[in-house]
């Protein structure tokens, strides 16, 4: 069996406090997602967003402005970790 495909994880909209970031997905392949956000100089102040498996976006807040963040989104399914993508971004 094949893995379920995530792919093209991109982010938009940068804002000084907050950054959205979008993915593609098969249709009904995960169960949810988690979104782990760090900041690339506080790596101990990470932030984790859970999304439904519907949702194919997600707008990260409370960013500290001009810092550099590594997002890294995980597809679950069965609350196991199946796929994930990283990306990074700039506030």
């Amino acid at each position: 069996v094949a893995k379920p495909l995530l792919s093209h994880l991109t982010v938009s909209n940068m804002t000084w406090g907050s950054v959205s970031i979008s993915w593609e997905a098969q249709e009904s392949a995960f169960d949810s997602f988690l979104i782990e956000v760090s900041n690339s100089d506080h790596p101990h102040e990470t932030m984790v967003l859970s999304v439904p498996g519907v949702s194919r976006s997600s707008v990260i807040t409370n960013l500290k402005a001009s810092s550099n963040y590594t997002a890294h989104l995980h597809g679950l399914i069965g609350g196991q970790r199946a796929q994930t993508l990283m990306v990074q971004a700039t506030t």
